[in-house]
């Protein structure tokens, strides 16, 4: 496996527009596409169509290649994060919801739980039916 690793390991690695691109968007918590509505606004000065953004966004996809407008955007947003200076609001986005507390994560899981119980109960129910 190694060997095959050697021949194909720049395959594997992303480019650095795609690593950007990516921890940018996780730092604002946005999808890729909405980054690039983000960058497009920010550089343009105003919101850019879905079709305005489309383009550019899947040539990215196909080449791992970002627009010059993407590439300032994701530096500015990692340079403020890094900074510890990072507020979604700056870029027209709402504030970051605050972490789940542990109650509000075991509250979710009894709730799945019983959401289960029920489906399974339900279902017995309806197959006692049909036979």
């Amino acid at each position: 496996m190694a060997p095959l690793f050697r021949s194909f390991g720049s395959w594997f690695r992303a480019s650095p527009d795609v690593i950007a691109v990516t921890a940018a968007s996780n730092a604002l918590d946005v999808r890729e596409f909405k980054l690039f509505g983000l960058a497009y606004a920010w550089w343009f000065g105003h919101a850019g169509t879905d079709s305005d953004v489309e383009r550019p966004f899947m040539r990215y996809l196909f080449t791992e290649q970002a627009p010059l407008w993407v590439r300032h955007f994701t530096r500015e947003v990692l340079n403020r994060k890094r900074e510890g200076r990072l507020d979604r609001r700056q870029f027209g986005l709402p504030p970051a919801p605050p972490p789940m507390s542990t109650g509000d994560v075991i509250d979710g899981m009894l709730r799945a739980l019983l959401f289960a119980l029920w489906s399974v109960a339900i279902g017995a129910i309806v197959i006692g039916v049909l036979k």
